[in-house]
């Protein structure tokens, strides 16, 4: 029988031990990271209003490519909204600061993931800072059903159009007020208004086009819109878009409110500030008799001294993101005068594709 000395001993202890420390290394280098061994990510977060099915480990997708993961997910104890913790690979540590992120599903039944769409703001998301702009899950059969059997939100004998009486009211001079008092007075105009709108197209064209100039800050929302695409570009050329844009909407879809509800009321629900100082957030319902109320938040910011909406989101559908997607494919392949001059020729509409 071979004797075993201290030094064989000491030798197979010594390979023992260093191999189970290079496994705990490994093994903690390869889950969250948190421990610094060779950490080749860094995070940021998002809040979302309503997570549908995301979970941990899910995807974070940029143009369908994964760019890292859903390290984690909590609840805020006071504002009841979800914060996502996004693990993001270091290769893509310089996202734009107006970088947005929505939860999408795969397929109709398939996993829910984060996407980011990176925006065209020379400044970059540092790690550990919070995506200001998001777009929550969206539950299509949920949708559908609720304006399916709601009962149509039909108004009742007598309803008034106008802010909802049972609301908190909005403090003098705030972002609530601005939207409080404007949807006030575009909901009474189109009902005191409407024959003579139905009359004269003309008239209504110069209602919607003053009251989209007072509310709405065309030029900020149109580079969102333009992203990565707006990166460099000039004034003159973002103005172009910014008019273009606006002009097919209301060409497109002006006439549509003289058959919209107006008997509907406003309640506004809160107002927050965005992350980075990029303005606020108010959140609001149309409420209408006989259906569930319809959420409406807008992000707002200060502009000379006057609150301007940027982004308007139904149904948690965001409108600059929807059309940041539509323009996405022409902005490859034409320039932002082209694709501005196609608009304003009807070669291309604002709704949902080409």
């Amino acid at each position: 029988m071979a004797v075993r000395g201290p030094r064989l001993e000491f030798a197979v202890g010594a390979f023992l031990l260093l191999a189970l420390a290079s496994l705990l290394v490994l093994a903690l280098a390869s889950t969250n990271k948190k421990f610094g061994f060779g950490s080749d990510s860094y995070e940021l977060t998002a809040r979302f209003s309503n997570l549908g099915q995301l979970r941990p480990q899910a995807p974070v997708k940029i143009g369908g490519v994964v760019v890292g993961q859903v390290a984690g997910i909590k609840l805020d104890p006071v504002k009841f909204d979800s914060i996502v913790t996004l693990d993001i690979n270091n290769e893509y540590k310089d996202l734009p600061a107006d970088t947005s992120a929505g939860i999408f599903t795969s397929g109709l039944l398939g996993e829910n993931y984060i996407g980011l769409s990176p925006g065209g703001d020379p400044e970059t998301l540092k790690p550990g800072e919070e995506i200001a702009f998001t777009q929550p899950a969206v539950d299509l059969l949920q949708l559908v059903g609720k304006y399916m059997f709601s009962g149509g939100g039909k108004p009742a004998e007598g309803a008034d159009a106008g802010a909802d009486a049972s609301a908190p009211p909005a403090a003098q001079g705030s972002a609530s007020k601005v939207v409080l008092d404007s949807s006030t007075r575009i909901l009474s105009t189109l009902e005191q208004r409407r024959a003579e709108f139905r009359k004269d197209p003309a008239a209504l064209k110069q209602f919607i086009t003053s009251e989209f100039n007072r509310m709405f800050d065309r030029g900020y929302a149109a580079r969102l819109v333009l992203g990565v695409h707006g990166r460099g570009a000039s004034d003159a050329d973002v103005k172009l878009f910014a008019d273009a844009l606006a002009d097919n909407l209301t060409s497109r879809y002006g006439t549509s409110l003289l058959d919209f509800n107006t008997k509907l009321r406003v309640r506004i629900k809160s107002e927050s500030p965005l992350p980075g100082n990029r303005g606020v957030k108010v959140s609001s319902e149309m409420l209408r008799d006989g259906g569930d109320p319809i959420p409406v938040d807008y992000l707002i910011r200060n502009v000379g001294g006057q609150w301007k909406a940027f982004d308007v989101m139904i149904e948690g559908i965001s409108y600059v993101q929807t059309f940041k997607n539509q323009f996405d494919a022409p902005l490859r392949q034409k320039s932002i005068a082209q694709v501005a001059a196609d608009l304003r020729a009807g070669k291309m509409q604002v709704n949902g594709g080409n």
